[in-house]
C-alpha cells in the first residue's frame, strides 16, 4: 500500500514539475516579446481607423496616416485616437490582434485571433506549450471596434496569463486597479473599466450574445453594472481550479 502510494506522489510531483518548466518556458518567451509591447508613453498620436472585419489570416491594411495631433494640453490618449502601428508583432505571427496589459496583475500579453482551439495550447511564436496564448473568440469579426469582445487565457498555475484574474473577486484590488488596457493591431489605444468579476460556467448567456442585438449585449452588462451610456464591452474568461470542467470565471468591463 506504501508503494502504491509513493508511485502515486512521484507521479504528481513529475507532473507538477512539467507544468512548471512548460510555465516558465512560455513567461521567457513572453518576456523577450515584450521588447516589442506597445509603449505606455503615448508620444504621437493618429486618427483611429474605422471597423475592422476580419477574423482568419489578419494582413496589415495600408492606411494612410492624417497629420499628427498637436494637442498638447491633454496628456491622455484622447478618445478614437492612436498610436502609430508597429509591424514587428505582426511579422512574428499573422493571426496578431492586439496587446492586452493590466496594472498590478501579471497580464502584459500579446492577443491574438484565429479559431477557439489553435491557440489553446500554442505560442505566439508558434511553439507547442499548454500556456498558449491570449486569443479573441473567432466569432466577434469586428474584433474590439465591436459592441462586444471576449479574450480567453489560461489559469497558470504560475499567475501567468490570466491566472491573475482572480485578484478581481476582491472589491479593493477592483476599486485600485479598475482599468485594462489594450492595444489594438493598427495602433488604437483602447481603456476598459472592469465592472464585474465572478464565477460561472459555459453555460452563460454571455457566451450565446454573439449574434444577438446590441440591446441584448447592452442589458447583459448593465444587469453587471455598466455605467450608463456605455457602448462597448469586454469580457476576459479563464477556466478555474474545481471539479467541473465547465467552469469559468469571468471579467467584464466596459469601454
Amino acid at each position: 500500500m506504501c508503494a502504491v502510494l509513493l508511485a502515486v506522489a512521484l507521479i504528481v510531483i513529475v507532473r507538477l514539475v512539467r507544468v512548471w518548466f512548460e510555465d516558465a518556458a512560455a513567461e521567457r518567451g513572453y518576456s523577450d516579446l515584450r521588447h516589442h509591447a506597445p509603449d505606455d508613453v503615448y508620444a504621437e498620436y493618429y486618427p483611429g481607423p474605422g471597423p475592422v472585419e476580419l477574423v482568419h489570416d489578419l494582413s496589415p491594411n495600408s492606411r494612410e496616416e492624417s497629420e499628427e495631433d498637436d494637442d498638447e494640453e491633454d496628456p491622455e490618449p484622447p478618445p478614437g485616437m492612436t498610436l502609430e502601428p508597429s509591424p514587428e508583432l505582426a511579422s512574428i505571427n499573422n493571426h496578431y490582434a492586439g496587446w492586452m496589459r493590466i496594472e498590478n496583475t501579471n497580464v502584459d500579453y500579446p492577443m491574438v485571433q484565429y479559431d477557439n482551439v489553435k491557440y489553446l495550447d500554442t505560442t505566439f511564436w508558434g511553439t507547442h506549450n499548454r500556456a498558449g496564448t491570449l486569443f479573441l473568440d473567432e466569432r466577434n469579426p469586428y474584433q474590439f471596434n465591436g459592441t462586444f469582445v471576449i479574450v480567453y487565457g489560461h489559469n497558470s498555475r504560475s499567475g501567468g496569463m490570466f491566472g491573475s484574474l482572480h485578484r478581481y473577486t476582491n472589491t479593493d484590488h477592483m476599486a485600485r486597479h479598475p482599468d485594462i488596457t489594450v492595444f489594438t493591431r493598427f495602433g488604437e489605444v483602447l481603456t476598459y473599466r472592469i465592472i464585474a468579476a465572478f464565477q460561472t460556467d459555459v453555460h452563460d448567456i454571455l457566451f450565446t450574445l454573439f449574434n444577438a442585438d446590441e440591446e441584448q449585449i447592452y442589458s447583459y452588462f448593465s444587469e453587471h453594472g455598466t455605467p450608463s451610456g456605455s457602448t462597448n464591452f469586454l469580457a476576459l474568461s479563464t477556466c478555474v481550479t474545481s471539479n467541473s470542467d465547465d467552469d469559468r470565471f469571468l471579467v467584464l468591463a466596459a469601454r
